[in-house]
């Protein structure tokens, strides 16, 4: 399939879920959150995918509310990448290459403060790159630095019976009007039939955020040698906007 005709799928499949989405859970039946950041580079697990400037639009509806009784705590999402920059010319410069569907579900707390939740990911990429698909279970504990713990498996693609595991830490201090947090994660993947698996990226993040409004830079560090592919971007710097509905 042609490059363009493959793009023109894949938007029409993004448009077909925003609607979807949007259209029934509207008027105070779920919690619908636009957002969209520029970056100055696409770091994705300490891999980077363009050292150059990106924009990443996302779109996400969770909370339905089914009756005034029950609230599904599922969370559908819609991302992309677009690249500004061309990655010494191995991308294309104004063209999406890559989309990814999110769905996630909290599931029942049976420990205090333990929160849990089991995800799906399809990375679809429109330059015609077979998709990844990935499975994940996450955990969080309300406490002082918040840790979470989140391990990935993936089904398909080139992420096929490989593991990713990550674990963070994060604080947040309250500096009425701006709220400022700072945090890391550790990863450590599993790579099927390689010598690459180990301790992934080191990223340290300090962010500030002022109602709609994130800036935040971030610092990857290699942990282990070999581990990572194409590890060419150290700091990222990130612009957002984000607003909920």
């Amino acid at each position: 399939m042609k490059r363009a005709e493959r793009f023109m799928e894949v938007a029409l499949g993004v448009t077909s879920v925003l609607i979807g989405m949007t259209v029934p859970y509207t008027a105070q039946s779920a919690d619908v959150t636009v957002g969209m950041d520029v970056a100055s580079a696409y770091v994705f697990r300490g891999y980077t995918l363009n050292d150059g400037p990106v924009v990443q639009p996302a779109l996400s509806v969770g909370n339905f509310k089914l009756s005034e009784e029950f609230t599904l705590p599922l969370t559908l999402g819609v991302w992309g990448n677009m690249d500004i920059g061309t990655y010494n010319h191995t991308l294309d410069k104004g063209q999406f290459s890559e989309v990814d569907f999110t769905a996630s579900y909290a599931l029942p707390k049976v420990i205090d403060k333990l929160g849990w939740a089991a995800g799906y990911c399809d990375y679809v990429y429109p330059g015609g790159a077979a998709s990844d698909r990935e499975v994940n279970l996450g955990f969080t504990y309300e406490t002082f630095l918040s840790p979470s713990l989140t391990f990935n498996y993936g089904l398909d693609g080139a992420v096929r019976e490989n593991t990713y595991i990550e674990g963070g830490l994060k604080h947040a201090f309250k500096l009425d009007p701006v709220t400022l947090t700072l945090g890391g994660t550790l990863g450590y993947q599993i790579v099927s039939e390689s010598e690459a698996s180990g301790f992934g990226p080191l990223v340290l993040t300090a962010s500030a955020s002022y109602k709609i409004l994130t800036a935040s830079v971030s610092y990857i560090a290699e942990v282990e040698d070999g581990v990572l592919a194409n590890y060419d971007v150290k700091v990222v710097g990130k612009l957002g906007i984000a607003y909920t509905f």
